[in-house]
């Protein structure tokens, strides 16, 4: 079974009067790719008075060679994350060997 996710990745605008650079997304996604894997998961939700968030962590699992970096955002099922930090890529621990896949974390919150 795979998993159809759409990415969203970000545009550069010029730099604020701090010298910044800010990242914009569209609403539109930039392209599909297809996860081997989606495995949902909790995380502990924050305790900010008056903020009823809820945060979620779940991972996506991706053949070697898919294109995510830690400052794309994707959407499965519907719900839009945000992908938590560098791809995780692992290849075989002999040398010369072929890379296997991707792990990506991802963080949602809603609330």
């Amino acid at each position: 079974m795979s998993v159809e996710v759409k990415v969203f990745k970000p545009t550069l605008q010029p730099a604020n009067n701090r010298g910044t650079r800010v990242r914009t997304y569209s609403d539109t996604p930039t392209r599909t790719v297809r996860a081997r894997q989606f495995a949902p998961a909790g995380a502990p939700e924050p305790h900010e008075p008056g903020r009823n968030a809820i945060v979620s962590a779940p991972t996506l699992y991706f053949r070697a060679g898919v294109d995510l970096t830690e400052y794309d955002r994707v959407e499965v099922f519907g719900d839009r994350y945000e992908v938590d930090g560098k791809p995780d890529r692992w290849t075989n621990s002999r040398p010369g060997g072929r890379r296997h896949g991707v792990v990506i974390r991802l963080k949602g919150v809603a609330g």
